[in-house]
């Protein structure tokens, strides 16, 4: 007999009960709204065979979309019943703002469980995907059958492309992540690489999912490095390890860099290379050189009430000079090995020198962060980067938005 259902009222108190339509007496309650607590009680029909008899749904005036009125969950039921039969749980809470969580009831062998509202979610709609993938597996196996045994009377019936795409995403899953190999992987990235090459025509569509697809990857690219960084600094490692980071990250900072030259020798005698080069779009050379975040950067006394520069900061700034002349002087050199070694048409004209070292954090008061702005910017050539400006600098480039109406149709 077919289901229908009513809302009630008693004492003030909302309800919905169930009822057959062939016999409106028989009826049950199967929700109960107490909207100032913000719980709305469910009552599964015995006849469903639900373990418990009642599920408490928190944080929720209105009956969320998953719950029938006439008092099934759609499209979960039977799992959700099973899963619960087998842990021998007695009490459920779908909960907005409680963790999931399952917890032994003292000196039994029984369980209270708390689902977090979206993993409820996820859970059901992976259940609701299984079965239309199912579904339309079956539909597609009995036409192949009966268009090979009879195929005068029942045509081939090919899967639309719109059918096979919606089963595409359909499988779309995070718990298969951890089960992928290296091959599976590839082929993913493959076909999004084809995805980019293929998907649309015109060219503002295209750049539309350039763009796209930039900002996905950049936001789990930068998340990673600044989580990385500010350990970093947190370990203060030595100068080598800071190194190899920034050679690895700084074109996250800097999208104009295209090549890294690493330990590139500017002929100078006696002296170690310089930590790494880097070469932009245009083919500039640009100089690195990397000190540590707490490189002392003004001197800790003042000469007639002005800051000047540490002694650990002017062997950095004195260093970062030295490269740039020898780089000028010996340029016809440097851009023949250059272009030698990395195939690349360097130009080696006036190149500039970053030097990145010490922490804003040394500059305890107004007089020496101003002073150290005027001595920062009375350097020609050489720019001094703080590390924890460069830290910000990515925290910015996360927050940039490349597309202001990213509209993919």
């Amino acid at each position: 007999m077919p289901w229908d259902f009513e809302r009630v009222i008693v004492d003030g108190v909302e309800y919905i009960e169930a009822f057959h339509t062939d016999n409106p007496d028989d009826r049950f309650q199967v929700y109960k709204f107490l909207p100032s607590q913000q719980i709305i009680e469910f009552y599964p029909k015995a006849s469903d065979g639900f373990p418990i008899t009642k599920i408490t749904l928190e944080g929720f005036i209105y009956l969320p979309g998953e719950f029938s009125e006439a008092g099934y969950i759609r499209g979960v039921s039977y799992y959700l019943s099973s899963k619960l039969r087998e842990k021998n749980v007695i009490s459920l809470m779908i909960s907005k703002t409680q963790e999931d969580s399952i917890r032994k009831v003292k000196n039994k062998d029984e369980y209270q469980m708390v689902l977090n509202y979206s993993s409820f979610q996820k859970i059901r709609r992976s259940q609701v995907n299984i079965a239309s993938t199912a579904k339309k597996d079956r539909r597609a196996s009995i036409d192949y059958y009966f268009n090979n045994i009879f195929p005068n009377h029942y045509e081939k019936k090919l899967i639309s492309g719109s059918t096979r795409s919606s089963r595409l995403i359909s499988l779309l899953e995070e718990s298969v992540i951890e089960y992928l190999n290296p091959a599976q992987v590839k082929k993913i990235l493959d076909f999004v690489e084809t995805l980019l090459k293929t998907r649309y025509k015109s060219t503002s569509s295209r750049w539309k999912l350039f763009g796209a697809a930039k900002i996905k990857v950049d936001e789990v690219a930068l998340n990673e490095v600044i989580l990385i960084f500010e350990k970093l600094i947190e370990e203060s490692p030595p100068e080598s390890k800071w190194g190899d980071f920034l050679k690895k990250n700084l074109f996250l900072v800097e999208s104009k860099y295209i090549k890294l030259i690493s330990e590139l020798n500017v002929v100078l005698a006696g002296s170690r290379n310089v930590d790494f080069g880097l070469i932009d779009s245009q083919g500039y050379l640009d100089l690195f050189e990397i000190k540590k975040p707490n490189t002392k950067l003004l001197a800790g006394s003042t000469d007639r009430g002005n800051y000047y520069w540490n002694s650990e900061a002017i062997k950095a700034i004195t260093q970062a000079e030295k490269y740039l002349y020898n780089a000028e002087r010996k340029a016809p050199e440097l851009k023949e090995d250059i272009t030698r070694e990395l195939d690349i048409n360097v130009k080696v004209v006036r190149p500039r020198a970053v030097v990145i070292m010490g922490h804003s954090n040394q500059l305890d008061n107004e007089k020496k962060r101003e002073d150290f702005r005027i001595l920062r910017m009375s350097l020609k050539n050489v720019e001094i980067v703080l590390y924890d400006e460069l830290l910000e600098r990515l925290k910015n480039q996360r927050k940039k938005i490349y597309i202001e109406n990213l509209n993919l149709e």
